[in-house]
């Protein structure tokens, strides 16, 4: 499958081939749904504090990859009644992920998430953190002892 983020713009609006869909469904929005293009990925470094030091900014950016269910900012998430051309590629990094066995942590947006991908909610690797309103990777905020694991998968 083609990487449709490749043709991201590296200044706003950061917008793929997902314009259409967006600018219809902004028209008739409300300003707590409407979505903003003028946001870009920046708030990683925030939310994965506690890990940067037990595995390293360098280890850290190679052993991770992040997929957002839906791939805009908004302040509440805008159901558009379709799904888009990047939320299929989303859909497809993430099985191609269970494929390989790899460890899913889940942020927020479970339910959006296994009705996307049915056999994510049996996957033994994955890992939802238990507060969906701070979604800081840390011990605390993972399930049981959970933490450790991710620790150990992104170290190796």
């Amino acid at each position: 499958m083609e990487n449709p983020w490749a043709q991201l713009p590296l200044e706003p609006d950061f917008v793929l081939p997902d314009r259409p869909s967006i600018a219809e469904f902004n028209a008739i929005a409300d300003n707590n749904h409407r979505i903003h293009l003028d946001s870009g990925p920046r708030w990683w470094a925030t939310h994965l504090h506690s890990l940067l030091p037990r595995i390293g900014r360098e280890r850290l950016a190679k052993s991770m990859l992040c997929v957002e269910f839906f791939p805009y900012h908004s302040s509440n998430y805008p159901s558009l009644g379709t799904t888009l051309d990047s939320q299929q590629y989303s859909f497809w990094l993430v099985r191609q992920a269970m494929e390989a066995h790899a460890v899913i942590v889940g942020l927020r947006g479970r339910a959006y998430w296994d009705g996307a991908i049915p056999e994510l909610a049996d996957y033994r690797r994955s890992y939802w953190l238990k507060n969906r309103q701070r979604v800081w990777v840390t011990p605390g905020n993972c399930p049981d002892d959970s933490y450790e694991g991710i620790v150990r998968a992104l170290s190796t």
